[in-house]
């Protein structure tokens, strides 16, 4: 558990890791690869074309939005288009976060902190650019609005709590894993730990916004499919989707730092994963719809024009000109009308995929389950064959009580 001698080195180790001496170093290496390293210098230039041309593409990505209200305009390349569009909006930041991780890891002569900030640097971009390719998703007239059918004011509530995510998460998840590099001995002492737990809370907050079903991002979702085993279970969900985060910030809290770390690692593959999930299962949605879309289109034509044509055989007599041109609407179809064997047949599919993912994801944390047993976190008495004996709460059983 934390001690007073603990907190009281903590404002030592931030001024040592504030230090302008150390971020000079830093700096320099900077500099040093801005002028002299092709890599980076073309990251930089990748960089400023993508803010010179964000509000084009951002132009861009409402305009295939535009081009699929009707279906004779309607075509699947919009959709991949925008999805194009929206990686290259969110791009942008964490290339440039990225390639200073990079041009720090490639200096031969870094100097020893040089190396945790790297890491640290390298790691956040990959993070950012999940979470911002997601907000941009969710932008006014984007891939979610625009070809997804997302409800408008759920799309606003994600965004907002992408936003506070991205404000607390990132910049503490990279004290976390800079001062943790920097100090593997004790996986960053306090400072460590205090970043380890406030990245968790703020995950296991995200994810009650998230799953809330009376005031969250996805009640609009529950309201509409009140049917399914995910709305049915929404309770349960929730309930694990904020106890997870909560418990590995309980086990940071009291020193087990690694543990926490590496199921935090896991955790988070896990959340990329099923929001890889969501925009696949999407997609493949979107191209269902259009197939079916067209099929319908095709056979409203084909009744048009037959009933054209024996209009045409009744009325031979008639003279030109007297009739007047027929308008023909083209069909609304809602999401509705895509056929239930397809789409049970695509959620079937993405649920295999997603089991089989979240096992490839886990499988290696999977043994380390079994060393948890050792680890004793507190006894009770009991009585055990007429014999008083004290039982161990093991940190596996608290995990597994969890779960």
């Amino acid at each position: 558990l934390p001690d007073m001698e603990m907190l009281k080195a903590m404002p030592g180790h931030f001024a040592q890791l504030l230090s302008p001496a150390r971020w000079q170093a830093v700096i320099k290496s900077l500099a040093t690869g801005a002028s002299s390293s092709p890599g980076f210098i073309l990251a930089l230039l990748a960089f400023g074309l993508l803010l010179w041309k964000e509000r084009a593409i951002r132009a861009a990505l409402r305009a295939t939005g535009k081009k699929i209200t009707k279906i004779r305009t309607d075509s699947f390349r919009f959709t991949f288009d925008a999805l194009v569009l929206t990686l290259l909006l969110a791009v942008s930041w964490p290339l440039l976060l990225g390639s200073m991780g990079w041009q720090l890891e490639s200096e031969l002569d870094a100097v020893a902190f040089t190396r945790p900030v790297s890491a640290a640097l390298i790691w956040v971009a990959g993070v950012w650019f999940y979470l911002r390719a997601f907000r941009v998703l969710c932008l006014p007239g984007g891939l979610a609005e625009a070809h997804f059918r997302w409800p408008a004011h759920s799309l606003k509530m994600l965004r907002r709590e992408l936003s506070k995510l991205m404000l607390i998460f990132l910049p503490t998840a990279f004290i976390a894993l800079f001062v943790i590099n920097i100090d593997s001995a004790s996986l960053g002492g306090g400072i460590g730990r205090l970043a380890i737990v406030i990245v968790l809370l703020a995950l296991g907050m995200f994810f009650y916004r998230l799953f809330e079903p009376v005031r969250g991002v996805l009640k609009t979702y529950i309201s509409r499919h009140n049917k399914t085993l995910f709305a049915r279970l929404r309770y349960l969900w929730l309930a694990l989707a904020v106890a997870v985060p909560v418990g590995l910030a309980g086990l940071g809290f009291i020193g087990y730092t690694y543990t926490a770390a590496t199921l935090t690692s896991s955790l988070l593959d896990t959340f990329w994963f099923f929001l890889l999930l969501v925009v696949i299962h999407q997609l493949a949605f979107r191209w269902l719809l259009l197939t079916r879309r067209r099929l319908a289109f095709q056979a409203a034509i084909e009744r048009r024009d037959a009933a054209r044509a024996s209009e045409a055989a009744r009325e031979s007599d008639k003279p030109a000109g007297e009739a007047a041109p027929e308008q023909f609407e083209e069909p609304v179809i809602d999401l509705a009308t895509l056929s239930e064997e397809s789409r049970k047949l695509l959620n079937v599919a993405l649920i295999i995929a997603g089991i089989i993912g979240v096992w490839l994801i886990w499988s290696d944390v999977l043994p380390a389950f079994g060393y948890l047993d050792k680890i004793t976190l507190w006894q009770y008495s009991s009585t055990v064959s007429g014999e008083e004996k004290l039982v161990p709460v093991t940190l596996a059983k608290v995990i597994l009580a969890l779960l």
